[in-house]
């Protein structure tokens, strides 16, 4: 005779099914749940994969997006078993508390949630099915609208944690948008301030050497430093230096004619 039992101490489902006897509990189920994730979890419990993907549900990888695929009441006995699957809710709900998984392992607590949901809204159907095709008791009518109320209760709440997630995903995109377009708008203001800045410079260093050379070779000077400055971009440090080198060769010439000047004077005296 095929049943299943289930022991609250260790949260343990026992299967009995074609004389054939297998076991699970819930914190294998959990441990089953985050193999795709980085947690790592309950490590001292042995996998029980096959188990579980046999009778309650198969995890696969695929383009890193976690599916979930439950098993269907024609075959599993387990998911055709509306008190053994209030069971096992209540109980990863408790392990969830006792283990603080909502606070410490995000990922693997949206995970279960989406697993719970999915467990959560195949029970709905079960129940609507139980009412349909059996001649139920009014006692156990009773039962089943009371899960029912507690299911829908928790699908809520499950789906309005959900849905505050993505909410907090959006608002964290949005303030990250917020401030690269601020950076983005500094960046420009600092371009358009510095070009202002370079621009003054360009014409403060035309002022100043036209100042200092008075002499016929001004206007000279004047195309001298055009040459070396960009109108667009401002004076670069290279055509700075290279212009300072010409000055400097410029300056030297001077002095040499000086000398020699000042050489014929002394000669002719």
């Amino acid at each position: 005779m095929n049943n299943i039992s289930f022991s609250k101490d260790e949260y343990k489902f026992v299967i009995n099914e074609n004389n054939q006897t297998y076991s699970f509990n819930c914190k294998e189920v959990i441990k089953y749940l985050s193999q795709y994730t980085n947690a790592e979890y309950f490590k001292d419990i042995n996998d029980n994969s096959s188990t579980i993907s046999h009778y309650l549900f198969t995890i696969e990888n695929v383009d890193n997006n976690t599916i979930l695929k439950l098993q269907s009441k024609t075959n599993s006995i387990f998911m055709n078993d509306i008190h053994m699957l209030v069971k096992l809710i209540q109980s990863i709900e408790e392990i969830k508390i006792i283990e603080n998984i909502d606070n410490n392992l995000n990922e693997l607590s949206s995970l279960i949630n989406k697993f719970l949901c999915l467990i959560l809204s195949h029970c709905l159907k079960l129940i609507l099915h139980l009412i349909k095709n059996n001649n139920l008791d009014e006692n156990e009518k009773k039962i089943l609208l009371l899960y029912s109320c507690v299911i829908i209760n928790k699908i809520s709440t499950l789906t309005n944690l959900q849905i505050d997630k993505k909410k907090n995903e959006i608002d964290e995109f949005k303030n990250n948008f917020k401030q690269i377009l601020e950076l983005k708008t500094n960046m420009f203001q600092k371009m358009d301030d510095l070009n202002k800045l370079m621009t003054t410079q360009n014409e403060s260093i035309r002022l100043l050497l036209s100042k200092l050379d008075n002499s016929t070779n001004s206007e000279q000077t004047i195309n001298n430093i055009d040459k070396y400055i960009n109108k667009d971009t401002g004076i670069t440090p290279n055509s700075f230096f290279e212009m300072l080198n010409s000055d400097n060769k410029y300056n030297e010439s001077v002095e040499q004619q000086s000398d020699y000047y000042a050489t014929d004077d002394n000669q002719s005296n």
